[in-house]
């Protein structure tokens, strides 16, 4: 008696999806590695103008100039602020994918304790079948040596 599992496709195609999913989580987590170091380069490079802002006021700065400088470091800033934004709707979405992995791990582990339990119980019942045939035939070996043994007397 071989044992086949009646939903190993089901469990499968599961394993498909959690592969699919974890493949789809690692992508979303380096597209947020990526969002993040963006914006520490755009930090760093507004709190370098900021500086260069400030040595130039030292300087001397025409109001143009400054007003052209004054401008572009908001500009920056907005960049930052949308760039957050942004950061904050993919966190979201790699926790969403994360719960989703979460969710078909589960049912991937459940089907294959409901498919590891069933191979016990065919194991067993298979254990029992051939515990049956091996007393039969020495049930069979044992009354028929007796019953020669009995007719020679």
């Amino acid at each position: 008696m071989s044992f086949s599992f009646s939903l190993q496709k089901i469990l499968n195609w599961k394993r498909s999806l959690e592969e699919q999913a974890q493949i789809l989580l690692a992508q979303k987590c380096e597209e947020l590695k990526r969002q993040e170091k963006e914006i520490q380069k755009l930090i760093q490079r507004r709190i370098h103008q900021a500086k260069e802002l400030e040595e130039k006021l030292k300087k001397g700065l025409k109001g143009a100039e400054f007003t052209l400088y004054h401008q572009f470091n908001e500009w920056f800033y907005r960049d930052i602020l949308e760039r957050k934004i942004s950061k904050l709707i993919k966190e979201q979405e790699v926790e969403s994918e994360r719960k989703n992995l979460i969710k078909l791990m589960t049912e991937r582990k459940i089907l294959e304790k409901l498919r590891d339990k069933r191979l016990k119980e065919t194991a067993y019942h298979q254990d029992k079948e051939e515990q049956k045939f091996v007393d039969e035939l020495s049930v069979r070996k044992h009354f028929g040596s007796s019953s020669k043994s009995d007719h020679g007397k």
